[in-house]
């Protein structure tokens, strides 16, 4: 292949993304410039009368740039020679008041006029004026470019998250058949990654990570040289180093995937062992396990706790995607049986997963899925039973059916990642492909316009609840992913008459949560309030102004207890009132000696 840059439209549903293909160098994917659509593909029909004239707007994202092409489709020029049917003979084309296309430059006989135009980032109108025979067309649409950067290094097997400053980590993989401690930033501002100076604790590739709700992000196992391994790291957001961890997973385990829940711990699902076998035993690490300590929000202190069973199906290499009503979609993977087509919806609040009737198009495993601002999920690539897939299809969560799109991704891979990025885009990067381990990133673009407000569709504590812990976090989850950037303390806000609570503020999951953890515990027996203002989703949207409020658990007191005095192992009886009625370990009375 030649290193000159190749177009091909690709339809989806009623919108076209014109992408780029590759550039090849021996044993390396890299990156060309991939061209986006800012407006259309529209049709524009000639009727009858007056010359038809019609406007339309559109809007250049800051991170579309120049050069910018306006193309148009003159009639069916597919069909036969000579005159084109349906052809436009008279017309012109104007973009914010300045003609672009003349009216010379139509004719029956002219299949296609390309124009390169001048646009810059923001709102702008497109006027056209068609006069000639009633039904001629035009096929109109305006692209720019995006110039995305590769991944610092080739790697496959390793994680990406959206960080609360709106970068994303990628962290260890394979590169030349080696578990990786390396880790990069891709910037979203500048579309480019940087390799970070911190190295991971221990290599590892096929782990899982989430970030948590106090900034850090938490990797789990995955696989060294020796196998599946059972540690856990922190990256920590301040210093964008890396430290392990006390707690190990029970099983150690590769391929499994990690969720970020509304109460802060993460739900860590299937995997392989260290046999190979997919695990069907799941488990969840909750950074506030022992209640004695009343310590803040410290994944330090964490512990990991076995859930038997909370898939359906034994798997790894799955996906495990949260959706805006809190289930969660694990789609695909493998297990001793092979390649799943099968997908499954998990219920935090029961702890089960429920088998979907529905499921996708083919099997795969070592895919990407990913939420979109309309509540689809994207599942894109990973390997089938024919090899490497660059198919994708979409999960309807209103009708829990899958559905392939005709879009492709432009290099076909397997353990790569995929990010939903602020600008609305996702962000595939690096995995395995033909030519080996992948630098290469590429981006898919959103679905349609968001115009639709975000609402809050959860929050913990809940609304009015009484008894909330002192030591807790404060969580919320939206209808659809908002713009990370925006959950600011300023804009999300804990208070106590009308008095701020001093907290960290961070967002989970891409978006779908923001979460407030107090720096200090929280007083007793009083009524606090959650405030949501300007919070953005990726369309721009506004959250509704919003609150909620909640009461923390009211002092214990103690009325009496007897004996008043005995000798050491005397069983003492106390009364008094507001105890934690969820255990006796939960309540600790010293007494004199």
């Amino acid at each position: 292949m030649s290193g000159r840059t190749q177009l091909r439209w690709l339809a989806v549903s009623s919108q076209l993304f014109l992408t780029c293909a590759v550039l090849f160098w021996p044993g390396v994917t890299r990156a060309a410039n991939q061209a986006r659509l800012v407006f259309g593909q529209e049709r524009f029909t000639r009727s009858t009368g007056v010359p038809d004239t019609q406007s339309r707007q559109f809007t250049v994202p800051a991170y579309v740039t120049a050069p910018f092409t306006l193309d148009i489709i003159n009639g069916n020029p597919e069909s036969g020679n000579g005159a084109i049917p349906d052809a436009v003979s008279s017309g012109s084309l104007s973009v914010d008041g300045h003609e672009v296309v003349a009216e010379r430059e139509f004719s029956k006989t002219t299949p296609r006029i390309t124009k390169e135009i001048s646009l810059t980032a923001g709102a702008h109108t497109l006027d056209v004026r068609l006069d000639s025979a009633p039904d001629s067309y035009i096929r109109v649409s305006i692209a720019g470019v995006i110039a995305l950067g590769d991944l610092t290094q080739p790697r496959s097997g390793h994680t990406a998250t959206l960080l609360a400053d709106n970068n994303v980590l990628i962290a260890g993989g394979m590169s030349n058949g080696t578990a990786q401690r390396t880790a990069e930033r891709f910037d979203v501002a500048t579309l480019k990654a940087t390799a970070l100076s911190a190295p991971l604790a221990a290599a590892r590739s096929d782990h899982a990570a989430a970030l948590l709700p106090q900034r850090d992000a938490l990797l789990t196992g995955g696989s060294d040289a020796a196998g599946p391994i059972p540690s856990a790291e922190l990256y920590r957001a301040a210093s964008a180093t890396f430290s392990a961890i006390g707690a190990s997973l029970p099983i150690a385990r590769s391929g499994q995937s990690a969720t970020l829940l509304l109460d802060g711990s993460i739900l860590i699902l299937g995997g392989h062992g260290v046999a190979g076998s997919a695990i069907n035993q799941s488990e969840s690490f909750d950074p506030n396990h022992d209640p004695l300590t009343g310590a803040l929000f410290n994944p330090i202190n964490g512990a990991f706790k076995l859930l038997p069973h909370a898939l359906s199906v034994a798997r790894s290499n799955h996906t495990a995607t949260l959706l805006p009503s809190g289930q969660i979609l694990v789609a695909g993977g493998r297990n001793d049986a092979g390649l799943l087509s099968s997908a499954e919806l998990f219920d935090p609040a029961s702890g089960r997963s429920t088998p979907l009737p529905s499921s996708l198009n083919i099997g795969r495993a070592e895919h990407s899925a990913t939420l979109r601002s309309d509540g689809s999920v994207v599942i894109a690539g990973g390997v089938g039973g024919e090899g490497l897939l660059d198919s994708i299809e979409v999960y309807a969560p209103q009708s829990q059916s899958f559905a392939p799109l005709a879009t492709k991704l432009i290099v076909a891979r397997r353990n790569h990642t995929a990010t939903l990025l602020s600008i609305g885009e996702i962000l595939i990067a690096g995995g395995e492909g033909t030519s080996g381990t992948l630098a290469h990133a590429e981006l898919i673009g959103p679905a349609e316009a968001d115009t639709s407000a975000p609402q809050v569709m959860a929050t913990a504590p809940a609304n009015g609840s009484v008894g909330a812990d002192l030591n807790g976090i404060v969580a919320v989850r939206f209808s659809e992913p908002v713009n990370v950037s925006s959950l600011t303390a300023a804009n999300v806000r804990l208070s106590v008459a009308g008095q701020p609570i001093a907290a960290v503020v961070s967002a989970g999951e891409s978006g779908l949560y923001a979460f407030i953890v107090p720096n200090a515990l929280l007083a007793a027996g009083t009524t606090h309030t959650v405030s949501l203002e300007n919070v953005r989703d990726l369309g721009g949207s506004a959250l509704p102004s919003t609150s909620s409020s909640f009461t923390t658990v009211s002092a214990p007191s103690i009325a009496s207890f007897s004996p008043a005095h005995g000798p050491k192992g005397t069983s003492v009886r106390v009364v008094g009132s507001a105890f934690d009625p969820t255990g006796p370990q939960r309540n600790i009375v010293s007494l004199g000696s």
